[in-house]
């Protein structure tokens, strides 16, 4: 819409009589500029303005036979368009650093920071104990409480649900959790997608119902996710070429909604269960593709020597987690309570059976 509403410039200064078939308020100039009179629209009212009232009237512009092309083609282009910030509210009040650093680092892959968290699992232990005496059918697991200590982390710290595209900030319209489920341990076996879409009152309980609902789905044998497979069943070129234009579309925020709710690289925190296999804790890279800012590794748990202040030493279960953040969106002191929320979360896992969105101090 900006580069047609330069070329409508134009069209008016060659030809007086030029009359816009957009409406006066859908046009580019008299939503989308900024003019530093802190009027520009952003945050809800933005998507509002976009979601119910920009697209509809565009698709519904008047068009017949004598319509010239280069109006009609507005209507053409957004007749089957969709609300490009799907999942994400454009954000306009940043300061200068956060407005600069897109621009000059556009690439998430190159602004990958790694933090590495122990975690003392005593207190998990007991605490998956106490409620497995009540759960046998599908028993509160170590994952459990580490999705949901991320989705109550994330919840209290939203700086951690942005996410850059296009070189402009956005922020998540909800917290949303994803990680591959293996149908069986076996190497030829299939892998299918879960994912959990969190509320502000979502607590542990919650989410092991969805996650029981999630896993139990996804380890369904019957159930094979095919979508894929037609860029198999075409020539290369075509499908090097179709790729191609969904990296186009992703650098706009263009994906379809359909592609967008099956892949995992349009959610708040991907997580790989590496414990779960028998591997150590490691670092997930981040992705140029889609809109996730958080990957989380989950490393297989063991015995460590605690040393106390009194000299003496205790075996205790420990877990490593290692996370890969887009250092862009906050700053080192941030990111650096967030860790802390998390590790009290984990190691005080009581915490979780209160909604996301209630606080605790740190």
């Amino acid at each position: 819409m900006k580069v047609y509403d330069a070329k409508e410039q134009d069209w008016q200064w060659e030809d007086e009589e030029y009359v816009s078939i957009i409406p006066e308020e859908c046009r580019w100039q008299n939503w989308a500029v900024d003019d530093h009179t802190g009027t520009a629209m952003t945050g809800d009212k933005l998507l509002n303005f976009v979601n119910n009232t920009l697209f509809p009237t565009l698709k519904k512009l008047p068009v017949d036979v004598s319509t010239p092309i280069k109006k009609a083609i507005v209507q053409t282009t957004f007749a089957d368009a969709n609300q490009y910030m799907k999942d994400g509210v454009l954000l306009r009040d940043l300061d200068g650093m956060q407005f600069i650093t897109p621009l000059i680092y556009p690439n998430r892959c190159d602004n990958e920071a790694y933090i590495r968290e122990t975690i003392d699992l005593t207190n998990m232990n007991a605490f998956l104990k106490k409620k497995n005496e009540s759960e046998t059918e599908f028993p509160y697991t170590m994952f459990h409480i580490i999705v949901a200590g991320l989705v109550k982390t994330i919840t209290l710290r939203p700086k951690m649900n942005r996410f850059i595209a296009n070189k402009n900030f956005y922020q998540r319209n909800e917290v949303s959790m994803s990680f591959v489920v293996k149908k069986q341990f076996a190497d030829e076996a299939a892998e299918a997608l879960a994912v959990i879409h969190a509320k502000d009152e979502s607590n542990v309980e919650s989410i092991h119902e969805d996650l029981r609902h999630q896993i139990l789905d996804c380890k369904d044998v019957h159930k094979v996710d095919s979508s894929m497979d037609f860029f198999n069943h075409m020539p290369r070129f075509l499908g090097k070429f179709l790729v191609w234009i969904l990296t186009r579309l992703d650098i706009h925020g263009w994906i379809p909604a359909s592609i967008i709710e099956t892949d995992p690289y349009y959610t708040t925190c991907v997580i790989s269960n590496l414990g779960s296999i028998k591997l150590n804790c490691g670092y997930h890279h981040l992705t140029n593709w889609g809109t996730c800012s958080v990957f989380c590794i989950i490393g297989e748990k063991s015995k460590r020597p605690v040393y106390h202040e009194d000299g003496t030493i205790e075996m205790r279960e420990m877990l490593d987690l290692g996370l890969t953040i887009d250092e862009r969106l906050a700053d080192g002191y941030y990111y650096s309570k967030t860790i802390r929320l998390l590790k009290k979360l984990l190691e005080n896992p009581e915490l979780l059976e209160t909604p996301a969105n209630q606080e605790v101090e740190c």
